[in-house]
């Protein structure tokens, strides 16, 4: 994932920040407007619902999200050793 992250940095598309609720974690965003058009109303439609939640509770959704993450690749790491073992 570091070598995609470095690449589109290197691009101008997107950037590395700390993120403010634990320092351990980087925050990788896209810069805004790099990718032209493309994503334009992708990215009218997300930032609008983003503006929907304060900054704790973007806070929340984004630790829900990354621990939900990390509980799947749990789960998929057992699944995967199980299945090395019966087979």
């Amino acid at each position: 994932m570091t070598g995609v992250v470095d690449r589109l940095e290197r691009a101008g598309l997107a950037r590395r920040s700390p993120d403010p609720e634990d320092r351990r974690r980087l925050v990788i965003t896209a810069v805004p407007g790099a990718f032209g058009d493309a994503f334009g109303g992708l990215e009218k439609a997300m930032a609008e619902l983003a503006a929907r939640y304060s900054a704790e509770e973007q806070a929340v959704i984004a630790d829900w999200v990354t621990r939900t993450a990390e509980v799947l690749r749990e789960q998929t790491r057992q699944l995967t050793a199980r299945g090395r073992r019966s087979g």
